[in-house]
């Protein structure tokens, strides 16, 4: 898979990134559609991975204080186990390092946790609910950049 990764503006992404959170979320989770949607989508960054045209993963940040919270990480079912995520996840954090952030953190879905951790993340609280699904907060310190993003550098969209 040949993965580009591009910031984006909420008003740039509208459908394709609805598309993606609705297949997710939506239809796959059972996320209802009420709750998957903030009155304050344009406050936050959006990354999106692609394969070729087709948009493969996204995820969205924002900064809380000194953190990068991090949330609705989402990839196709077609793409997973293919380091979508990852790669991701690897762009956000290396977005945070840039704008001054120290740690990213983030509510990882219980069957997701695994992921995290692999991902240098750790639990800081207990389980809890959101949107029906079982949660769990988790942290990971932002030291030293990773080497994706010298692999392939994140194209910026204007906005």
């Amino acid at each position: 898979m040949t993965m580009n990764l591009t910031i984006r503006h909420f008003g740039d992404l509208d459908n394709e990134m609805a598309a993606i959170r609705r297949e997710v979320f939506i239809v796959e989770q059972g996320v209802p559609e009420a709750e998957e949607y903030e009155a304050h989508e344009d406050l936050y960054t959006h990354f999106c991975a692609y394969d070729g045209s087709v948009l493969a993963g996204y995820l969205r940040v924002i900064r809380e204080g000194d953190c990068l919270r991090v949330g609705r990480v989402a990839v196709r079912k077609s793409c997973r186990m293919q380091g979508v995520g990852a790669r991701l996840m690897a762009g956000a954090e290396d977005y945070g390092r840039m704008i001054g952030c120290t740690a990213a953190v983030l509510n990882a879905q219980l069957q997701a946790r695994g992921f995290y951790l692999k991902l240098g993340y750790h639990e800081i609280g207990g389980i809890f609910l959101e949107a029906g699904i079982e949660h769990v907060a988790m942290e990971k310190p932002l030291g030293l950049a990773s080497n994706h993003v010298a692999e392939q550098p994140i194209r910026r969209t204007p906005l």
